[in-house]
C-alpha cells in the first residue's frame, strides 16, 4: 500500500538540509535510503513508522553534562515515549509524481486531498501545550528564574515531565507510563485543535485552492 519514505524539507540557502540541491522556499523530496544518495521515488504515497526507525538509538546519548548533551539524550529517549498499536508515530510523503493535481485527482493518482478539518496558529498551540505539560507538574518549572519557555531551565523541566526524570541521562528509563503517560500526552497535543467553546485555539482560515475541494 504504502512506498519508502522519501524526506521532504524546505529549500533554505539552496539546499534541503540533507546535502540535496533545493530552491529556496520550495518543497523538495528525495527519496534516500540514508545509505544510497537520490534513489528514484515511485508513485505511491511513503511512509516511515517512525517509532521502529528511531527507537533503535533509545538510550544512545554519551554524556549529560550541559543542556546540548542532555538535549541528545532527550532526542534519543523520544521515541520509547511512542509505542504499540495506537501511539506509533508516522511520517506520510505524498508527492506530486503520485498525484500532480490532488484536489482534481485523475483514476491514475494514488492519493488526493479530500478534506482539510481546520488550521490553528503554531504560537496558540506550542503555548496551550507547553502551559498543559508545566501545569502537570510546575515544581521545576517554579525553581526557574525566568518563565521563559525557551530557556535551559524550562525547556529541561519540559522534557523531565513529557519523558520523566531520568531522560537526560545516558542509558535512562523512559517508556510510555513514565513522565506524562502517553495517552494523556496525546490529548494534550491534541486539545489545541478542538473546538474554541472545549478550549481550543481560534480556527484560522483554510487555504482558499483547498476550500474549493467537493
Amino acid at each position: 500500500r504504502f512506498g519508502g519514505y522519501s524526506m521532504c524539507n524546505i529549500g533554505m540557502h539552496g539546499t534541503d538540509g540533507h546535502g540535496h540541491p533545493c530552491k529556496d522556499g520550495t518543497y523538495c523530496c528525495y527519496c534516500d535510503d540514508y545509505r544510497e544518495p537520490q534513489l528514484p521515488c515511485n508513485a505511491s504515497v511513503g511512509y516511515e513508522n517512525t517509532t521502529m526507525r528511531f527507537g533503535q538509538f533509545v538510550g544512545h546519548c554519551k554524556h549529560a553534562r550541559d543542556i546540548v548533551e542532555k538535549a541528545e539524550c532527550w532526542r534519543a529517549n523520544s521515541p520509547a515515549k511512542m509505542g504499540g498499536p495506537l501511539y506509533s508515530g508516522g511520517w506520510y510523503s505524498p508527492e506530486s509524481t503520485g498525484c500532480s493535481d490532488p484536489l482534481n485527482p485523475t483514476d491514475n493518482c494514488t492519493w488526493r486531498v479530500v478534506s482539510v478539518d481546520n488550521v490553528i496558529n503554531r504560537t496558540c498551540h506550542r503555548n496551550q501545550f507547553f502551559n498543559a505539560v508545566r501545569e502537570f507538574n510546575s515544581t521545576c518549572f517554579d525553581a526557574c528564574p525566568s518563565v521563559n519557555n525557551t530557556d535551559s531551565c524550562n525547556i529541561a523541566c519540559f522534557y523531565g515531565n513529557v519523558l520523566g526524570p531520568d531522560a537526560n541521562v545516558p542509558g535512562g528509563s523512559v517508556n510510555m507510563t513514565t513522565g506524562i503517560p502517553t495517552p494523556q500526552l496525546v490529548d494534550m497535543w491534541l486539545s489545541g485543535f478542538r473546538p474554541e467553546a472545549q478550549g481550543g485555539c481560534p480556527r484560522l482560515p483554510i487555504p482558499s485552492p483547498l476550500t474549493i475541494s467537493p
